[in-house]
């Protein structure tokens, strides 16, 4: 289990457990109260968003159509004599205003995809959350709580706050999950290791000690004849070698930012118990920010129990 695995249990104890449930026809059978709805509203705007991104197909092909078209012009007027400059002159102003409306299109539509894949994309994530703990857990729900705000926010603003306030959190996980171990707990894991080889690397002298004769028996690499050097050169010199990997540890520890298993799981719990915290306010802020009319969208990663509202006892999404 990896040590942001372990944080996630500790902040995360399990619920009580139920007797299992037969999965449902629907995934929204297994959750309860608000949870319900939020997910409802989801689904619901993800089939908006999805039939909103269509509707600029129909006019991009008219536009390429017409594009096509009007460049067959230009090819024709082009290869008169005398050259019509004016009317070549008319045509490129044509030209160069359906791309502009294409191009126009085509972002539009490219935006329209990328907040229905987020929106598809969160949907997915609460009915795997369902079918990945409530068939075996009950549904626990948070009290939704209004967000706080800064002098002079709004609540668009105060989303791009909140968010920013992720992203540092998010830094700051990634930061703990890379700082290396102590040089201590390295060697003596080095210590473990070549322990761990000498009895396997043992040199059997028993057969120069029977009258009727026997060699000496050396470890083999299973299913071969080659002997298995390194459990015999710790069956050897297990203290030199132990020696030279702690020297070699001393070189490129950084006792400095290191942390034990122990310290990253607590500076891990606490970061992901924050960022969950976080994640409620922007769930929130974005919900009023959109009924408000502002240009704002979802984030396909959000912890579920954020957008549904649900315990921060409930298990983290896997």
């Amino acid at each position: 289990m990896s040590l942001i695995d372990t944080a996630k249990q500790v902040f995360s104890p399990a619920p009580s457990p139920q007797r299992p449930r037969q999965r449902p026809d629907d995934v929204v059978e297994l959750y309860h109260g608000h949870a319900v709805k939020r997910l409802i509203e989801l689904r619901r705007k993800s089939t908006d968003l999805r039939a909103l991104a269509m509707l600029p197909g129909e006019e991009l092909n008219a536009l390429m159509r017409r594009r096509t078209a009007v460049k067959n012009r230009r090819t024709e007027v082009a290869g008169r004599r005398p050259i019509q400059v004016d009317a070549l002159a008319e045509i490129d102003a044509e030209l160069a205003l359906i791309e502009s409306n294409i191009a126009e299109l085509q972002q539009i539509k490219a935006d329209r995809d990328q907040a229905a894949n987020c929106v598809t994309q969160l949907v997915k994530g609460c009915e795997d959350y369902g079918l990945d703990h409530l068939l075996t857990c009950a549904v626990s729900l948070h009290t939704i709580k209004a967000p706080s705000f800064l002098k002079g926010e709004n609540e668009a603003t105060a989303l791009a706050r909140v968010r920013n306030e992720i992203n540092d959190i998010n830094a700051d996980i990634s930061d703990v999950k890379a700082a290396p171990l102590p040089s201590a707990e390295a060697k003596q894991k080095a210590r473990d290791h070549v322990s761990g080889l000498i009895e396997a690397g043992r040199i059997d002298v028993s057969g120069l000690l029977r009258r009727s004769g026997g060699g000496v028996q050396w470890p083999t690499v299973y299913g071969h004849r080659e002997i298995d050097i390194q459990p015999v050169l710790a069956f050897i010199c297990s203290d030199q070698i132990i020696a030279k990997l702690e020297s070699e540890i001393d070189l490129l520890a950084d006792d400095e930012r290191a942390l034990s298993d122990a310290q990253c799981a607590t500076k891990l719990k606490v970061l992901l118990a924050k960022r969950l915290e976080l994640e409620r306010d922007e769930e929130e802020l974005y919900r009023m920010a959109e009924s408000k009319g502002f240009a704002v969208s979802r984030r396909p990663d959000a912890d579920i129990r954020a957008v549904l509202g649900l315990a921060s006892t409930m298990p983290a999404p896997r």
